[in-house]
């Protein structure tokens, strides 16, 4: 996760929408304003300053909402530098910024609350110590987010050094894999206790109300308010997941994980190493020497309707990374795979070196080696945006979360 703050500028969110297994976002609750387009601060955002809020009855924060992405809420998108966050539109234009002292990383974000890492000083005056901090958010007049900066709370120390893995929170839970100590760590704000579990590598989402996790080769299924894990059988990476389902693959193929009934369901019936050998004579190079662009070679990606397997390869000796993709329209019983080389061939030119790094608000998002650039494919509209890094809106939005960020760089 370091990496987003030494590219980005510290950190990069994006938006997603947050929906699904009975649970739309409901807290809302009386507000400050602050003035439009300037950095803002604790003691700037005051009363009647040109941004109202709702005037909603305020509701309690829900626990267990779905887990899509993970600097996201179903109206803005947040990016920033060290000591500030900016605040954009879900298509990544710049809103407007708001000053965080204390904080040095983006942690979470959804509909109730923003909370980031900040460091704080012990009653030494010298040690500090990491805290992550919760910041509320409610909805202004404008449809945009408010930030209750003087509501700000600190909701638990720590000493992690956040991974490159996903994390989770809400009113009741924060959930986040220690990269360094190797654990998973779930938080009962409630209680203040600390479930703790040992593992060499894993992924998990919130969904539906559950934690999914694949760990150390197994898929794991727990309930929010339990601390008993259900294992449901072997599993491995890649994994990526929405508010419904989770996808990973196993010896078997490219599975999905209904939550909600509680079943693993078999969607691309060819191993990995199958896969690579169609991807061999899809592609044309049977009989050339082809090798993975790198260890972990295949990739999930999914919106509402479809999985994308996303295969990555190399051929000759000019160090091009090729891709191949293919799609299961899996959300209408369909389970036959598609060659996606249309869509490839209108974003990638005859010669070319990249790869696909995610789907977005329904656009597929690729990096373009050789010409330095990134391109989308708006899977709706069938349009085709091509731009460079930070200077346009499309760079923000394609980064909705830590599954993506290794691809970027």
């Amino acid at each position: 996760m370091k990496k987003i703050f030494t590219y980005l500028s510290i950190f990069s969110f994006l938006a997603g929408l947050l929906s699904g297994c009975g649970g739309e976002y409901t807290g809302k609750s009386s507000g400050e304003g602050m003035a439009s387009g300037t950095a803002v601060s604790a003691a700037a955002v005051v009363s009647g300053s040109g941004i109202k809020e709702k005037a909603e009855k305020e509701e309690p924060a829900e626990a267990g909402l779905p887990m899509k992405y993970t600097f996201a809420n179903d109206r803005n998108l947040y990016t920033g530098s060290i000591g500030s966050v900016e605040q954009r539109s879900l298509e990544g234009e710049m809103i407007r910024e708001w000053d965080l002292y204390e904080a040095n990383e983006l942690f979470y974000v959804d509909n109730e609350y923003l909370y980031y890492v900040g460091n704080s000083e012990e009653e030494d005056g010298e040690t500090d110590v990491d805290f992550l901090y919760s910041v509320p958010l409610r909805e202004g007049e404008d449809g945009n987010d408010i930030l209750l900066l003087k509501k700000e709370k600190k909701v638990v120390d720590t000493s992690f050094v956040a991974s490159e893995s996903n994390r989770y929170a809400d009113s009741r839970y924060v959930i986040w894999i220690e990269e360094i100590k190797q654990e998973f760590i779930k938080y009962d704000r409630k209680t203040k206790k600390k479930q703790k579990r040992k593992i060499e590598w894993g992924q998990f989402a919130v969904i539906c109300g559950k934690i999914v996790a694949c760990f150390d080769g197994k898929l794991y299924v727990q309930e929010l308010e339990s601390d008993q894990w259900q294992e449901i059988g072997e599993a491995r990476e890649p994994v990526t997941w929405n508010d419904e389902y989770f996808f990973y693959r196993n010896k078997d193929g490219y599975k999905m994980y209904d939550v909600k009934k509680g079943e693993s369901i078999l969607l691309i019936s060819e191993a990995a190493e199958s896969m690579w050998e169609r991807m061999k004579k899809d592609e044309g190079v049977e009989g050339k020497k082809t090798r993975c662009s790198f260890v972990g070679y295949d990739d999930l990606f999914c919106d509402n309707d479809k999985l994308y397997l996303q295969i990555r390869y190399s051929v000759g000796e000019d160090g091009a990374q090729k891709c191949a993709l293919y799609s299961v329209d899996y959300k209408n019983g369909g389970r036959e795979v598609k060659y996606e080389d249309q869509i490839i061939d209108k974003l990638f030119d005859d010669n070319y070196s990249g790869q696909c790094i995610d789907v977005v608000n329904g656009k597929l998002f690729v990096k373009r080696e050789w010409e330095d650039d990134y391109r989308y494919y708006d899977l709706v509209s069938k349009k085709i945006h091509t731009f460079k890094e930070e200077t346009d809106p499309a760079y923000y939005e394609m980064q909705s979360d830590i599954r993506i960020e290794e691809r970027l760089w």
